[in-house]
């Protein structure tokens, strides 16, 4: 059986914008009196920021943050600021002319929402009655929109779906659901404009691109590698024919990884001979070959012919092989979730080359550099 009311476990309210002291109150009646001291010594001052942390039973808890001084006209009063907070979020406050709001709407988290109305309809500090009465308002506000615009209903229909799809897809990082979700509003705000402007035409295209969508990440389900996905590829900027997937699901560390690797490959400029040096290096050679190759008429295996030119392009620099190797899969982004990879393309470059162990190249390394440079001390941490 559902209790009628969570009962109020306790409020935290930390100042110096989240770094001062921690203050435990038990009831919004002690923790609003506190506020209202902080009001009235901060009024002649700059601004600062409360967090608050507040905990009912059964694990139910909301966080955040208020602006001091407080310069409404009513009471500061805690349970009224979320009050108001969930309110907007339950879109239980509707604007009387724009409906942009309508995407966000349509495409709501319904674990959030569902949280968001327990807290109101049954959390102590809060007009359960009131709250009640606004959602009858607003049902019946949305109602008279679906009768004013019938085509409300279909998108409404075909944006919920998809959004519990593209939730519910396996090896998918939350990165790649959100650049979903994102591709999704578009459509769902195209179509949207087009009903409200009663052009069925383009209300039909736009809901068409949504279904097109859900078919596409659909028949790609099985690709582990999300990269190697047709969404996938456009999401990471990468044209991958005839390229290797990973056989693993990748973690959303390694895959930011990745994103960084791709990202630095995209804004290297140049190098110094600093203690970045090799890293600007290879991107520097990397971002060479890539535009190279994307000029020629192949664009089949782009990466993995990019990570052997670059084995080539290090070699050239005079690179010790082990650290080329060890270049390879520290910053290469197609090493990321793949073993022994630097290893592999350089025998694949060089096939009948031989790696000595990093120490005895390491030694040799030494002896040569000492007689090479002045610079020896700062050269040999950046190139063994």
């Amino acid at each position: 059986m559902v209790r009628s009311s969570l009962k109020l476990m306790g409020i935290e309210l930390q100042t110096k914008n989240g770094f001062g002291r921690r203050h435990q109150f038990q009831t919004f009646e002690e923790a609003n009196r506190f506020l209202q001291n902080c009001n009235i010594q901060l009024e002649n001052m700059t601004y600062e920021y409360i967090s608050y942390h507040v905990a009912w039973e059964e694990g139910h808890c909301f966080a955040g943050s208020l602006r001091l001084p407080f310069d409404r006209e009513e009471d500061l009063l805690l349970q009224n600021l979320i009050r108001d907070i969930l309110y907007d979020r339950l879109y239980l406050v509707f604007p009387s002319r724009s409906l942009h709001w309508l995407t966000e709407y349509i495409l709501r988290t319904p674990t959030k929402q569902q949280e968001y109305d327990v807290l109101l309809s049954r959390g102590e500090g809060f007009d359960h009655e009131q709250y009640k009465l606004l959602c009858a308002s607003a049902e019946q506000y949305v109602q008279g929109l679906y009768k004013t615009y019938p085509g409300l209903q279909r998108i409404n229909k075909k944006a919920r779906r998809f959004f519990a799809f593209s939730r519910s897809i396996e090896y998918r990082s939350m990165n790649f659901k959100n650049y979903l979700l994102q591709l999704a509003k578009k459509y769902v705000r195209m179509s949207l404009s087009a009903c409200l402007i009663g052009d069925r035409r383009q209300e039909k295209a736009y809901l068409h691109r949504l279904v097109r969508l859900s078919q596409e990440v659909h028949e790609d389900r099985f690709i582990r590698d999300e990269r190697f996905t047709r969404h996938g590829m456009s999401l990471y900027g990468l044209l991958l024919g005839g390229e290797e997937p990973c056989e693993r699901v990748l973690s959303d560390a390694e895959l930011r990884d990745f994103s960084c690797r791709m990202r630095a490959v995209k804004s290297i400029g140049s190098y110094h001979k600093t203690a970045s040096y090799e890293r600007d290096l290879f991107y520097l050679v990397y971002a060479e070959t890539l535009d190279r190759i994307l000029q020629e008429a192949d664009h089949t295996r782009i990466y993995r012919r990019i990570s052997e030119d670059v084995v080539q392009g290090l070699i050239a620099y005079n690179i010790p092989i082990c650290r080329v190797i060890e270049c390879i899969d520290q910053y290469d982004p197609f090493a990321v979730g793949r073993q022994d990879y630097g290893r592999e393309v350089f025998h694949k470059v060089y096939p009948e080359a031989v790696i000595k162990p990093p120490s005895l190249y390491r030694n040799a390394y030494d002896v040569f550099m000492k007689g090479f440079t002045p610079f020896y001390d700062d050269l040999i941490n950046t190139f063994v």
